[in-house]
């Protein structure tokens, strides 16, 4: 459902579900990566940085190592 709000431009909702997945299952990567992506859109940068990094701790895929390295230059 939270992809679904996201999809539609309803971030607010897809916010507060993402983040409620997570507070259940706090290592839950596909939410992480999701709030990451909306975060990125919103502008949060900061917030999706950290969020990839957790993934990518989680999983060692480089692919979010690189999402929170792009982020990181759009905070400076």
């Amino acid at each position: 459902m939270a992809n679904w709000y996201f999809a539609n431009n309803k971030t607010e909702e897809a916010e507060r579900m993402y983040k409620e997945i997570l507070k259940n299952e706090p290592n839950q990567t596909e939410a992480a990566c999701m709030l990451g992506l909306l975060y990125d859109e919103l502008g949060k940068y900061q917030e999706a940085k950290i969020l990839y990094d957790k993934v990518y701790k989680n999983t060692g895929n480089i692919q979010y190592r690189l999402y929170s390295e792009m982020d990181l230059k759009r905070i400076k």
